[in-house]
């Protein structure tokens, strides 16, 4: 909230937005830098092309230009893109209200290239943070956000607790994710030595960024290497400095450096994307269990895991970036690879490497559920993310303010 104040304090300059009458179809803008091959647009595409076009209209306000295959199916999947590379914040607010956008999504929120002035202008009546940015953007001048329904194993007292910490009101929805299912594996022949894995032993991965490895998690890793002879963790090769650190950090902890492998990530022309993809999702298959990360989970990595049907261990926690693999599993109905604490995810993971058959039955259950559950369901998901749309733009023109509401609960 500082931060906001600091930087991107409301903008009047435009003026208030005077109510307009409900027409046809609700316009939605959404403003990002990331229309390209990135994580975003991984979440985003399924859902532009599930929508109902009767019912919404799909403007792309697109921060940064960048030229992709997926740049190509997006801009097919909007019925208009608009390129404000080089436009200044105030003027795409200003010309958000000239289109009348009625929802604008900003996919960005502060990350890269994100341009929160664009909405501290206020660029429609309802202002929505979803996607790029997994937490609380601070700013009161964003209505909304949205928040995986609660789930009975989840402790509600602690949700209503920790709801103080966000700025935004919730939209709950069964799914905050719509995976891109066109993201598929690769047939080609893979084996383990390709990536400089032992053929034999146990294989743990996590390929999350290195920023995303905290000491308490790192002290945990090497204590379930050694409580697993044989095993050997599999890592996304950062940089060499990282590299060398990390290989410091296990030897301190009495762990040889031949039992971390690194692999760095195939670079290849746009051409060669779609196959690179396909090999990466396939190497998933190559490990016997994903360990995700804590406080910031893995995201797009975790549901990559689980689309190749690997088992992904998680630690839940308070924050939305603590819940994202959580949310994932629940999605896939397996919220048995979900702890709450440091032991108890160092338990599961020692127990499930030495125990091949209950390990065997949790990458069943994976690979049965990947296309019968709620986390690979893109038309059902988007009709829930469509219908928090016109639950928000519905409360708006009834004069409503924004209030927390749960889509297939207290909605109208």
């Amino acid at each position: 909230k500082s931060y906001v104040a600091n930087k991107f304090p409301l903008d009047h300059s435009l003026g208030a937005i005077h109510k307009r009458e409900p027409r046809g179809r609700v316009r939605i803008g959404y403003y990002s830098a990331d229309l390209y091959y990135h994580p975003v647009s991984i979440w985003l595409a399924e859902q532009l092309e599930n929508h109902g076009k009767s019912k919404v209209e799909l403007y792309a306000f697109c921060l940064k230009s960048v030229q992709d295959p997926m740049r190509d199916r997006l801009e097919a999947a909007f019925d208009h893109w608009i390129d404000v590379q080089s436009t200044s914040d105030l003027e795409i607010a200003k010309l958000s209200r000239e289109l009348e956008i009625d929802i604008a999504i900003d996919l960005n929120g502060h990350t890269a290239d994100g341009r929160t002035g664009v909405f501290a202008a206020r660029a429609a009546p309802i202002q929505v943070s979803h996607l790029g940015f997994p937490g609380s953007m601070g700013a009161e001048y964003i209505d909304y956000m949205f928040w995986q329904d609660p789930s009975p194993d989840e402790d509600l007292q602690e949700l209503a607790i920790n709801r103080q910490f966000i700025t935004e009101k919730i939209a709950y929805v069964p799914s905050t994710y719509t995976y891109d299912r066109q993201r598929q594996l690769s047939d080609e022949p893979l084996t383990r030595a390709q990536h400089g894995l032992p053929e034999t032993g146990f294989v743990f991965t996590c390929q999350n960024g290195c920023q995303k490895l905290m000491p308490e998690v790192f002290d945990i890793w090497m204590e379930i290497l050694k409580a697993v002879p044989g095993s050997v963790l599999w890592l996304l090769k950062p940089n060499e400095t990282a590299v060398k650190n990390l290989i410091k950090e296990a030897n301190a902890r009495g762990v040889e450096a031949e039992r971390l492998i690194f692999t760095a990530r195939e670079v290849v022309s746009i051409d060669q994307e779609r196959a690179r993809i396909g090999r990466y999702l396939a190497s998933y298959k190559l490990a016997d269990l994903f360990l995700d990360t804590w406080p910031y989970n893995a995201g797009t990595t975790a549901i990559d895991a689980l689309w190749a049907g690997l088992p992904v261990l998680t630690k839940e926690g308070k924050a939305s970036v603590a819940r994202m693999a959580a949310g994932a599993l629940r999605g896939i109905e397996v919220p048995e690879l979900i702890t709450r604490t440091p032991q108890a995810y160092q338990e599961r993971a020692t127990e499930l490497a030495h125990n091949p058959e209950k390990l065997k039955q949790l990458k069943e259950k994976v690979q049965a559920n990947r296309l019968t559950t709620a986390l690979f369901d893109p038309v059902g998901n988007t009709r829930h993310i469509e219908s928090a749309y016109l639950e928000m733009y519905g409360r708006y023109q009834e004069s409503s303010e924004p209030q927390d509401f749960s889509i297939g609960h207290d909605t109208k």
